[in-house]
Parts: C-alpha cells; sequence; structure tokens
C-alpha cells in the first residue's frame, strides 16, 4: 500500500471542499462541524472549519505516482539586487478551476513566519499565471544584506493556500571610500578632498562631504556634495579655533554608507584687529589680518555696547572702504554713558570672526552737579532723575527700582515673591533683623542675602544716568542739611515749592522741589512735600529703606515702606 501522505489536499479535492464548506456556512439546519477532503491517491483527511483559513501546501510525491502540485507552491526568488528581488511561485491547476474571486501572489517580511499582520502583501493578475501554473513578481524598497522570509498564496472561494515558507538575502551595498587630508585651513574655511566608488550595482545614488564639530559626522549635519567620484570641496563659514570633524558619504537606493572620519582645527580668530578708540570723534580705526581663504561675502564693521563681550546683535556700524594698508574706519553712533566695550569684526559668508574687546568710558556731559564745599566732598545733582530742570519733579521711584511705573505697592513691587503682596515676601536686600516670621527666616535661622546697600544693577541714579552716579547714602543726606554745613530754607523757585540749600563755605546751592509722593496709582501732596530715597536699607527692618523729607517747618531723613514711588537727586562718583 502507498504510503499516506500527511493532510494535503488535491486539486479534485478543491471544488468538493468548496461545496460542503458553502453548505456549512450558508444553510441554517446544516451544522458542518467537520469537513470531509479528499487526498491524492483516495486518501481522506478530516478538517475543522476554523482550521480552514490557513492551510499551507507544498508538492506531493507518492511513491510509484506522478507528482501532485498543491493548490499553492513557493518557488525560488531570483534576480536578487541590494534592493530588490523576483519572486516565482506555482499555482497547481488553476487554470482548470477559474473561479471569479481567484488571487495568486506572495506575502513577505524580515522574521517569522510571513502572514497578513506582519507582513507585506503583493498580488499577481491571475491572467498573468503561464500554463504551467508559474507566476512572478518582482518587489522593490528592501533593505541591502538583509534576510527576507516569504511565501506564495492562492486565494479562491474564501480560503488562502500558503506555499511552504523561504528565504532570500539581498545583497549588500558595497562602496569604497577615500578620506583625503584637510587643507588650505584658515579660521573661517578649510579645502577637503575624497572619493566615492560604488561596486555594487545600484539605482541612485548621491555623495559627498558631511562635516561638523561632532565625532562621528552625518548627513543630519552640514553637507557638500560631489558631483563626480573623486573630488575637492571648500568648507566654509566655519568658526575659528574649533575642531571640526568630516568624511565622505554615499547614498545608495536610499541607504547611506560613510567613509572613515578626519579631522582639522580651523585657525585662531586673527582676521581683524580691534584698534582704539578715539574718544572725542569716537572713531575707531581697524586692521585686517585675514590672508587668504575661500569666502562669498565680506562684511567690515565694529560692535559696540554695555555688554562685556559685544557681538553683532548689539549696536554696530559698518565700513565698505579698505585703505591701502588694509585698514577701515568707523564711527559709533550713540554708544551711551559709562563704559562702553567694543571690538572690531568681520563677518565672513554671514559668519562673524571678532578682534579683541577693548573699552572707553564715556561721562554723561548733560547732568551737571553742584559742590556745595561738604566735609565729605560730595558733589550733588542740579536736578532730579527724570526732570530737566532744578525745578522738574522727575520721576517716582520705589526703593530699589530703576523704572517709573503707574502703580505703587507691595503687590507691584519688584523685590517681592511671585504671587505675592506682603512685606513678609521680600526676597532682596534683607538682614538679620528678627523678623522670623518673614521669609528671609526658615525655622529662625537667617537665610536672606545680608545686601543693605542698592547694587549698581538697581540703582535708579546709575541706570539712568550711567556709572558716574549714584544715589545717595543715608549719611550723606545727613550730611547735605547738617546745619554745620548748610542752611536750608523753603522757597518758591520759577513758580515750585521746595527747600533750597546753600553751603556756609562757597555759598553754591541746590533746589529741592516738593514732588510730593506716589501710593497706589495716585501722587500726593505735591507741593508741599518732597520724598528722596538714599541707597541705605533701613536698620530697623528690611522692609523699609531711609531717605530725605522736606516740607514747609521741616526736613529731616525718614524710614518708610520700599514700594512707596519718591524723587532721587543723584550725586557723583569718581
Amino acid at each position: 500500500m502507498a504510503e499516506k501522505p500527511e493532510k494535503h489536499i488535491n486539486m479534485k479535492a478543491k471544488n468538493i471542499f468548496t461545496i460542503l464548506f458553502i453548505l456549512a456556512a450558508c444553510s441554517p439546519t446544516v451544522k458542518a462541524q467537520k469537513v470531509v477532503l479528499h487526498m491524492a491517491d483516495d486518501q481522506k483527511a478530516e478538517y475543522s472549519v476554523s482550521q480552514l483559513d490557513s492551510i499551507t501546501f507544498e508538492e506531493i510525491y507518492m511513491p510509484g505516482i506522478a507528482p501532485t502540485f498543491d493548490p499553492s507552491v513557493t518557488g525560488d526568488a531570483i534576480d536578487i539586487t541590494t534592493r530588490s528581488a523576483t519572486l516565482v511561485g506555482y499555482a497547481g491547476s488553476i487554470r482548470d478551476n477559474l473561479s471569479t474571486d481567484l488571487r495568486v501572489g506572495f506575502i513577505y517580511c524580515l522574521e517569522g513566519t510571513p502572514n497578513k499582520s506582519n507582513g507585506t502583501q503583493v498580488f499577481v493578475d491571475p491572467k498573468y499565471v503561464s500554463p504551467d501554473g508559474r507566476y512572478t513578481k518582482t518587489i522593490g524598497g528592501l533593505m541591502s544584506n538583509a534576510t527576507y522570509y516569504f511565501r506564495s498564496f492562492v486565494y479562491q472561494s474564501g480560503i488562502w493556500f500558503y506555499g511552504r515558507v523561504k528565504s532570500f538575502t539581498t545583497n549588500g551595498i558595497n562602496v569604497k571610500f577615500m578620506t583625503g587630508e584637510a587643507t588650505s585651513i584658515t579660521c573661517f574655511s578649510a579645502t577637503v578632498s575624497g572619493s566615492v566608488n560604488v561596486l555594487s550595482a545600484y539605482s541612485t545614488l548621491s555623495h559627498g562631504i558631511c562635516y561638523g564639530t561632532s565625532i562621528k559626522p552625518t548627513t543630519d549635519d552640514n553637507v557638500l556634495t560631489a558631483s563626480s567620484d573623486s573630488f575637492t570641496l571648500h568648507l566654509r563659514q566655519l568658526a575659528g579655533g574649533t575642531d571640526y570633524y568630516y568624511r565622505p558619504y554615499a547614498i545608495v537606493d536610499g541607504q547611506t554608507r560613510y567613509g572613515t572620519v578626519r579631522t582639522f582645527r580651523t585657525l585662531d580668530d586673527d582676521v581683524v584687529e580691534t584698534g582704539d578708540i578715539d574718544e572725542e570723534t569716537l572713531t575707531v580705526r581697524s586692521y585686517l589680518t585675514i590672508g587668504g581663504g575661500a569666502y562669498s561675502t565680506l562684511l567690515l564693521g565694529v560692535c559696540y555696547g554695555k555688554d562685556e563681550l559685544p557681538t553683532v546683535n548689539d549696536q554696530t556700524v559698518t565700513s565698505d572702504e579698505v585703505s591701502d594698508d588694509n585698514c577701515y574706519t568707523v564711527k559709533l553712533v550713540s554708544p551711551g554713558v559709562g563704559t562702553i566695550y567694543y571690538r572690531s569684526y568681520i563677518l565672513i559668508d554671514g559668519v562673524p570672526h571678532y578682534g579683541v574687546v577693548k573699552s572707553f568710558e564715556r561721562e554723561d556731559k548733560s547732568h551737571t552737579w553742584v559742590d556745595l564745599g561738604l566735609p565729605s566732598g560730595t558733589l550733588w545733582a542740579t536736578c532730579n532723575v527724570g526732570a530737566n530742570s532744578p525745578e522738574g519733579y522727575g520721576s517716582y521711584f520705589a526703593w530699589g527700582e530703576t523704572q517709573p511705573k503707574t502703580d505703587y505697592n507691595w503687590t507691584t513691587y519688584q523685590w517681592i515673591n511671585e504671587g505675592q503682596s506682603v512685606w513678609t515676601q521680600l526676597n532682596k536686600y534683607t538682614f538679620a533683623d528678627g523678623q522670623k516670621n518673614a521669609c528671609w527666616y526658615d525655622d529662625g535661622t537667617f537665610v536672606g542675602d545680608g545686601l543693605t546697600e542698592l547694587e549698581p544693577d538697581d540703582d535708579a541714579a546709575t541706570v539712568n544716568w550711567g556709572p558716574g552716579w549714584q544715589m545717595p547714602s543715608i549719611a550723606q543726606l545727613k550730611e547735605l542739611y547738617d546745619s554745620n554745613n548748610t542752611t536750608t530754607t523753603w522757597v518758591t523757585q520759577n513758580g515750585v515749592n521746595g527747600r533750597r540749600i546753600t553751603s556756609k563755605s562757597n555759598g553754591n546751592s541746590i533746589f529741592l522741589p516738593a514732588a510730593g509722593y506716589r501710593y497706589n496709582t495716585i501722587r500726593y501732596n505735591a507741593g508741599t512735600y518732597g520724598g528722596y530715597w538714599s541707597r541705605s536699607l533701613s536698620t530697623s527692618g528690611s522692609d523699609g529703606a531711609y531717605g530725605l523729607n522736606i516740607e514747609r517747618n521741616y526736613i529731616s531723613w525718614f524710614d518708610d515702606d520700599r514700594y512707596f514711588g519718591q524723587s532721587v537727586r543723584p550725586v557723583r562718583v569718581f
């Protein structure tokens, strides 16, 4: 007796199976739990309906009997490249039993047994199946040097018939690279060379040099493309004194390969020398030392400002003229007062290269002062911050703030914790004052900053008039109205009430207008009262600061809440 095959269906049994399956599925009175399929050599096999969704077939060889082909047989993969392959399959005897829903094709994936959930299905029109059942399909977009698993399928009458799983491996991309040495290195450019030789077959190719400051540059960094296999490329817009890494790359059929990484260091930025400034004319003469190098655009200038390291994002002036001795001259415009920092620069292909930073002091000559012959030598300004005359009220400042505002209270005070509105939440200028319910104490331990005099950045006189001015200390205020040094008189000057303070030693005087003060959004007591802040924090508590109070019959120092808006009369600093 011939050997019994294991559950292989011949094409003669297919129609019997289809009829039984339809009866089982459609008849309300028939409940087929088993389907009997006739096999080759008059054998039979039983399947439950649930098993028939996916049955794998293969070629059957029976002793003494001619080979019988199953509905779907997986052939080989042929014409394999780096990105594609042609799959071969066989649909046994289907041309004798063509149904309207017949489909043939392949399913493939990168790992495991390919199926409809993890694989990619490709179909072949049944009319292209040859008389012997052979059909092919070329698949593309594959990964190089990767193993794919595939199998053929036949779909007919609601059933998927799969062939056995086979595999193939795509060809690897074979690229030979050469990374040349960097030459002609400057502080802003360099020349590099390389070559790319693709030894395997390909459809598309893009190649060149990638470079950057990371030790393994990729095409996500800077890229220069090449038009020939061997190339020389000019890297531009480089930063001076910087290590750069570079290597050739090739994108072959969408996949990227890289050559060996090499490195070079650009020269230090020495392309321009910052000259000295003529403080009267505000002109700066700079010297070019650029030498050689590859560039497309060049812009010369000087940047300047209050920052100790000015850049092209600060104030700038430029020049289009270069003298025979490689110099250019520019004039600074409105540099401000105090310490001004400046340096020359060259913008090469949009990248700035700087000379050394220099600085100069610029005095604010728009504000005048008076020498009252005081023992300390203090020189008092002739008008308030924000005023243009001795009688002008000027601006109102909360203590430690440098800009006027419209609302003065703890909620709007600059040095209060965000979202807070009480003095116990002050976050700058605090000392161990014993107010242990305040935030500058932690479980009874002082944790504040200990600052008791305004820093220059918080001094309204310094910020608004420059470093040659500051708010007076409480000692300087007391010295000002000390009867041993001056006399004070309530007067009306040019229609404005205030106090004139006159030196006993030289007869010089200043006028302090009674500008009132601001609380919330209202100005109070203008013409009858004047309050002038010192730069000194009160010694009685961190929530107060000292100042000078003037009225018709009174002049003395005061200790007031820091949030009030009051006047500032600067003193000169040398």
